[in-house]
Order: structure tokens, then sequence, then C-alpha cells
């Protein structure tokens, strides 16, 4: 158990370094300087009053008492200025002058003391006052000397005051000697005494000065180590401290833990591992694991990771099954860590397994319900394909014949009944777009195109499309007028018009009186525009609780708006999700009895650069096509029959398969100028067929022929493969005469 240290060890010993090196600054020593001086003021006190009385008994009072004003003169000077200096630095005030006064001060304190010892060399006449007064000196010069260690700028200029006063004490024994009032040998002694007594003052405190240097240094290099010593502990402790921790962490945590050998032999296991695996401590012990477990079932090339020389280097992470104790098996996440020595070798190898069985047992379940999700996804959407081709070709039946009759002679009551009819059928046929719109959207959603458009054309096409509605209500369905020009934008315009038929014939549906109003805002920005499309009508509004929900599938905002007016329930919900893919939104305010507001705003990119498609008028077939082939492919005999009665009356020569096979043989037997092709054929589909006819084509340098699909199968997708097989154009059954004469129209060649 080692000793705890509290971390403020480390603290004081850092506080001494910065103490220290506080003491040993420019400031500190200056600070040191000051103070010594003042606590050495007794000590000089002693010398000089000691000295004045020594003159004034041996030679005379007056002069001994002079001598020890001018001392105290100077003294008083030094030391009045020293404390006035720490006082204020204590105040924690500091002036850049105080070193320029202390200097002054000790000038002035060397120059009484110098002026003491002139004046007795001068003017007592004994030569063993001369040597009195030199002792004197070489205290004083000795006392300077020592303050060399706090600051040697003071100490120099003392010593230089000091060595000036010995200088001139040279001419005034020269001048004495010059005149003949003594014999030069004894000033000559004199002079040599002096000189001796300025080397060992010069020898003394050189090595004062180194001596404390040197005492500095290893002061320093103690305090350092103090402090690299306090940090040394402090790791050790901290890291002993995570070394139990992890300890801990090893004993208790839920994981398993091994440690192996180099030979990969076990020294250690924890508390987790016996609890998993039923082994104790010291069954595993000097045993390999895998020779405890390992089943038959465990992967072999996953352990060969673990064990092959290349990934011993590395830490490494497989999933095992293992075997417990009793038997039973285990799932085991292993993450194993080499430890190597100093020199490089291996020591130690650390495992850690963590329980995973319960974990991949889940993730075998949610993968089960995620492949069941997606053959029910699947099944939905075959379902859906499968029912939207098979409403589909009853419809073509019943809107193409309705169609056909309409151009047959009737009475008024026969035209209304085969009107209803119709739109009956057209009614039917929306119904069956919702639906699959609302699913194919749920399901993640269409693609989005991103093409040049003209939205003017856009909105003006939707709102031309629900006039005659409109006016059959006697309500006013307006086009605000749009400031400014909307240049062409890039944008899924068959989504965008979906979307203003669904909120423009909603707000005609439950207007009864009234006007449905349309304003278009667009805001322009640096590459794209906002739009904001508003439609606000006077019908019976929306109670405020409703908003919410008429945006959720097969919801309107009362059950006997549905008897009263129909529909699914579903346009909102297409439309809002719609809006969402392009990147927009549909909002809604309304009050009950008063109308409502529907708010369709989304940003579309410029095309400047791309001319928008103008809105073109449908080509119908001309007379110049009069003998034209077509080949028709469609196994239903009543779709045949439709198709049949459509053309008859165009002056086409019309060929009938009843399946792609035979299709591709009429092809072979009479080149036709169009096929029309149906996708949901027996013995050979119509993709197949169109690719057959596409091989024959290019295999015999044939000139391509135009092939419109006309199927029952009306998602995107199977556009897509229609195209992708080599069909020039997509129509969706139910077709009328119209639009079929428009199509083939648009790619014959008269």
């Amino acid at each position: 158990m080692s000793t705890w240290h509290h971390p403020e060890d480390v603290n004081d010993a850092l506080e001494d370094l910065r103490r220290f090196q506080a003491r040993i600054s420019p400031d500190g020593l200056f600070l040191r300087y000051c103070k010594t001086r003042l606590r050495s003021f007794g000590s000089r006190l002693v010398l000089t009053l000691t000295g004045s009385l020594f003159l004034g008994l041996l030679y005379d009072a007056q002069f001994g008492l002079k001598v020890m004003a001018l001392l105290l003169v100077g003294e008083a000077v030094d030391c009045l200025t020293l404390r006035n200096i720490l006082r204020r630095r204590q105040t924690g005030i500091f002036k850049n002058t105080d070193r320029l006064f202390a200097k002054f001060a000790a000038v002035g304190q060397s120059l009484t003391i110098s002026a003491c010892v002139v004046l007795t060399w001068a003017l007592v006449p004994y030569m063993e006052a001369r040597f009195f007064a030199a002792a004197y000196l070489t205290g004083a010069v000795i006392n300077a000397g020592l303050a060399r260690i706090h600051d040697p700028a003071m100490a120099n200029l003392r010593i230089g005051v000091f060595a000036l006063t010995a200088v001139s004490s040279f001419f005034l024994v020269h001048l004495d000697v010059y005149h003949g009032d003594a014999d030069y040998r004894g000033p000559l002694f004199f002079f040599a005494t002096m000189g001796l007594l300025a080397y060992l003052c010069f020898a003394f405190i050189r090595f004062v000065s180194r001596t404390h240097a040197q005492r500095m240094q290893i002061e320093h290099a103690l305090l350092m180590e103090k402090h690299q010593l306090e940090l040394s502990r402090k790791t050790l402790v901290k890291r002993e401290r995570e070394a139990r921790r992890l300890a801990l962490v090893a004993e208790h945590t839920t994981d398993s833990v091994i440690i192996t050998d180099a030979d990969g032999r076990i020294e250690w296991v924890n508390d987790a591992f016996t609890r998993i695996t039923g082994y104790g401590f010291y069954e595993a012990l000097g045993l390999n694991p895998g020779d405890i477990l390992n089943v038959p079932e465990t992967d072999l090339a996953a352990i060969s990771t673990l064990d092959g020389p290349e990934n011993r280097q590395k830490n490494r992470r497989v999933e095992v099954l293992n075997r417990t104790k009793g038997n039973g098996r285990v799932w085991m996440d292993v993450i194993l860590s080499p430890i190597f020595n100093v020199d490089g070798s291996h020591a130690m190898t650390i495992a850690v397994e963590r329980d995973i069985t319960d974990a991949r047992a889940r993730e075998a379940e949610l993968s089960r319900a995620r492949q069941a999700a997606e053959a029910a996804a699947q099944a939905k959407s075959r379902f859906l394909a499968t029912m939207s081709h098979e409403i589909r070709t009853p419809m073509n039946g019943v809107i193409g014949m309705a169609d056909l009759l309409s151009a047959t002679p009737l009475t008024p009551v026969q035209a209304d009944y085969v009107r209803w009819i119709v739109e009956s059928g057209q009614a039917l046929l929306t119904i069956i777009n919702d639906i699959l719109d609302i699913s194919k959207l749920q399901a993640g959603g269409p693609v989005i195109l991103a093409e040049p458009f003209d939205m003017v054309s856009c909105i003006q096409g939707a709102v031309a499309l629900l006039q005659p509605t409109a006016s059959a209500k006697n309500i006013g369905l307006l086009l605000a007028p749009m400031s400014g020009d909307l240049p062409p934008l890039l944008g899924d315009e068959g989504r965008i018009r979906q979307v203003l038929l669904n909120l423009i014939g909603n707000a005609v549906k439950f207007t009864a009186v009234g006007d449905v109003i349309i304003r278009v805002t667009a805001a322009p920005a640096d590459e794209d525009f906002a739009i904001v499309i508003s439609v606000k009508d006077t019908g019976i509004g929306i109670p405020k609780d409703q908003i919410d929900r008429i945006f959720d599938s097969f919801t309107q905002a009362d059950d006997q708006i549905t008897r009263r007016f129909g529909g699914t329930g579903l346009g909102l919900a297409i439309s809002r999700l719609l809006a969402r893919e392009m990147g927009g939104e549909i909002a809604a305010s309304s009050a009950f009895g008063d109308g409502s507001c529907f708010t369709f705003s989304l940003r579309l990119l410029r095309a400047d650069k791309v001319t928008a498609a103008k809105p073109a008028t449908l080509p119908t077939i001309s007379t110049g096509y009069a003998g034209q082939r077509i080949l028709v492919a469609e196994d239903n005999k009543t779709n045949s029959l439709i198709v049949r009665r459509m053309l008859e009356s165009e002056f086409l020569t019309l060929d009938f398969a009843e399946n792609g096979a035979r299709a591709v043989e009429l092809y072979l037997q009479n080149i036709p100028d169009l096929v029309l092709m149906d996708m949901s054929m027996p013995v050979m589909d119509g993709l197949e067929a169109t690719r057959e006819i596409r091989r024959i084509e290019e295999a015999r340098g044939l000139p391509r022929c135009p092939m419109i699909a006309l199927t029952a199968n009306a998602f995107s997708e199977d556009r897509d493969a229609c195209l992708a097989a080599g069909l020039d154009d997509f129509l969706s059954k139910p077709v009328t005469r119209a639009a079929l004469t428009a199509r083939i129209g648009a790619h014959l060649t008269a």
C-alpha cells in the first residue's frame, strides 16, 4: 500500500521554486539589498562610533565629533532612502526611479566615508592614524563588496568611490614626501600595505561572490529536483490509483477478462469469466482458452485470425461461439490486446470477451422481421401492380366502349347515359390512381424530375381544365394577375400540375356559391425563385380542430362530407406528400362556414438558359396516313375490339397479334409503320417481343419502327421498363380515342 501524498505537496514544492526564482530576480535582489543594508545598520553604527571615539580621544575631540556627524549623515541618507523604497514596495507601488535614488544614496554614503578617511590622512599628524583610516576604508570596501551578491551595480559604485579615495591618499602622501615633510620610504610601505589590502579585499569579495553563486545554483537545483520528485511522486500515485481502478474494473466488469502468457496459457481470469463459462480460476489456470472453450461449431477461420503470427502484433476482434462448463453455447465478442516488454518481446495478451448471445438472437429476429417486411412490401407492390392491371383492363373496355358509343347517333337521354358511364369510369379511375399514388408515396416516394418548364402555363392549364366544372356550378374560377414575368424554372411539371388540380379541384367541389381565386407570388433569389400559390374559396370551410386531420389518408373533415361530396380523402394527403418530396409544403387556414385557403409553397431553380417547353396541341391522324400499317399486340379481345373501332375510320391497315411471339411473326411477315404493344401477354410478353424486334432491326439493318406501349401497367417503373426495352412512347389504359389517335399521329410519318 503506497503512502498517500496530498496534492499540496506538489504545490508547496512549486511555490518554493517560484519564491526562489522571485528572490534571485533583479527586483528580488534589489529588495534583498535594501533589507540587508537596513539590517546591517547597527554594525555599521558601532564601527562609526568606535572610529569617531578613537579619533576624539587620541587626537582631537572636536575632530572626532565632526567625523561622527559626517558619517551619520551619510548613513541617515542611505537608510532613509532604502526604507522609503521598501515601504512603497510593500504597498505595491513600484517606481522606475527607485534604483536611481538608491544609487545616489549609496554614492552619498560612500563619499562621507571617503571624506572622513581623507581628512584623517590629511589632518591627523600620525602615520598610525593613516593605517587606522586605511583599515577603516578596507572594512568599508569589504562591506560594500558583500552587497555584490544582491546588487552588483550598487556595490561597484561604492567600491569605485573608495578606490578614488585610495588614489587621493597617494597624492597626499606624495605631496608630503615632495615637500620634505617625511621620509619617502614610509609612504612606500604604506602604499604597499594599501595594495596588499586591496588584493585581499578583491580575493575575499570574489570568494564570497563565487560561493554565493554556487550556493544559489545548488539551491535552485535542489528546488528543481524537489519539484520534479513531487511531480514524479504525484504521477506514480496517479498511476497507482489508475492501476487499482483498472484492476477493480477488470475484477468487477460484466465482461469476461482473460490474461494469458506469451505461450497462450491462462494466468488470470475475473469473476465474470466464471459466471459466463462456469470455469473457476484454478480450473482455467495454466490451460489454453481454446482447450476449454472451443466447440465443433466454433468458426476455425475466425480462430485462425486470432492466432496468426501476422496478427499477433496488433489488437484483434472477432465473434466466436464458445461452450460453457455445462456444455451450453454462448456467442462471445472477443477483443485481444497483446502486451510487449521493453525489448519488444511478447509478454502477455489480454482478452476481453462480451456475451452477445442475446444480441445475436435479437439481430437474427430483426433480420427475419426485416425480410418479412421486405417480402410484405414486395407482395404489396405486386398486388398493387396486379390490381392496377386487372382493374384498368376492364375499365378500358368500359370507358373505351362508352367513348365509341358516344360517337354513334344517340337520343339525348342515351347521350346522358353514355356521359354518366364515362364520368363514373373516370371517377373510378381517379380513385384507383389516388390509391396507387398514396401507396407509392408512403413506400418511399416517386422520382421527382427536374426539367425546364413554364410555371405560368402550368398554372393556367390546371385552371383551364377545371373551368368547365366551375362554370357548370355557376361559380367563378379566377386566376389573379401576376406582377412581373416568371422565367423558365426547373421542376416536375406533372407533379406540380397534379398538386394544383387537387387543390383547385377541392376548392371547386366544396364551393356552392361565390368564387375560387388563385394567386401566385414569386420572390426571386440569386439562383432560384420562392413560389407561393394560394387557392382561396368561399365554400363550406373546415372547423379549426379538423384542419390537421384533412391531410391524413382516407380522411375528410366530416363523414357527412363524404356522403355529400364523395371522394376518397386521399387528394390532400397525396398533395402534401408530393409537395414535401419537391422540397415544399402545403398549409391550410379556414373557418367553418367561411371558406378555406390552401397555400402551396416551394423553391425552384432558374432555367434561364433552357427554353421551357410550351404547351403543344395534340396531333391527330391526318388523311396523309391512309393505308399505313399498324401492328396491335393485345391479348384481350375487348381491348382489341376497342382499338379496332377507334382506328377503323382512320383509313389505316390494322394487324392484330394475341401474344408477343405472334407479334414478332407478323412483324416479319409485313413490317408495320407503327406497333401498339401490350406488356402483359401469354407466350411472350411485350417487353421481350420489343427487344426481339429491335434485335431483328439491328441485325437486318431495317429502319427503326415506332413502338408505343399500350398497357394497363400504369406505374412509373413500368414506363421506365418499357423505354429501356426499346419502346418509344407509353400510353396507359384506359385510353380514349382522342388520346390514342393523337399519340399515333405524333409518331407516324406521312
